[in-house]
């Protein structure tokens, strides 16, 4: 089976979050994949005392901000906290475990169905 998306996000972290939250406030058709088995997985693999090196509110995502009890410098914990909360509060469903290749100008995702896009991000 053979499905046409609008945009095909490759990567449920912070990029792909932002630009899913984006695509759905403007009633855009989207599609956000991931190879891993869950979201904001480079955030995880740091080590654990890892910080943002920018103070929070230049780090926000689009529509939400971090949490007034964070502090300035978030630790890793905390963004991974605030991008499960993200994607969750924008009910972003990302199919994940997937591998993606680009053939013919299109981008291919299979799963239990082929995804076609004309634009990749």
């Amino acid at each position: 089976m053979m499905k046409e998306t609008n945009t095909l996000i490759i990567g449920a972290s912070v990029s792909g979050l932002a630009c899913a939250s984006t695509l759905q406030k403007k009633n855009i058709e989207y599609l956000i994949i991931d190879k891993e088995d869950q979201v904001a997985t480079p955030w995880r693999n740091h080590y654990d005392r890892l910080h943002l090196h920018t103070n929070k509110g230049l780090s926000n995502l689009p529509y939400k901000k971090f949490d007034s009890n964070v502090p300035r410098y978030p630790s890793r914990q905390q963004v991974v906290d605030f991008l499960v909360d993200y994607h969750k509060g924008f009910n972003i469903k990302p199919i994940l475990l997937q591998k993606q290749n680009q053939a013919n100008h299109k981008w291919f995702v299979d799963n239990d169905a082929t995804h076609h896009a004309q634009v990749c991000v």
